[in-house]
């Protein structure tokens, strides 16, 4: 009886691993989407270092988030660190 309760549990987890080597397995129609969208997330991505690196935000005095954050740590490394009692 106890064989009878493992067997379908086996063939399910081969069931299971087949099904996820099918996916993980390269296919033409992958390749072809990846390289259709290739050209958006460079864009994306160049798009982001610029919003990061050379945008220029007037409320913290003209420079980019990325220098602002930059000096934050700068400054927060300077301070004593404040001891717990």
């Amino acid at each position: 009886m106890r064989d009878e309760r493992r067997r379908p549990a086996a063939h399910l987890r081969s069931r299971a691993e087949a099904i996820v080597r099918a996916r993980d397995a390269p296919s033409p129609m992958h390749r072809s989407r990846r390289s259709r969208y290739a050209p958006l997330a460079l864009a994306t991505l160049e798009w982001v270092a610029w919003f990061n690196h050379h945008r220029l935000l007037e409320p913290i005095g003209y420079i980019p988030p990325a220098e602002a954050e930059a000096n934050y740590y700068r400054q927060l490394a300077s301070q004593p660190a404040a001891v717990a009692v």
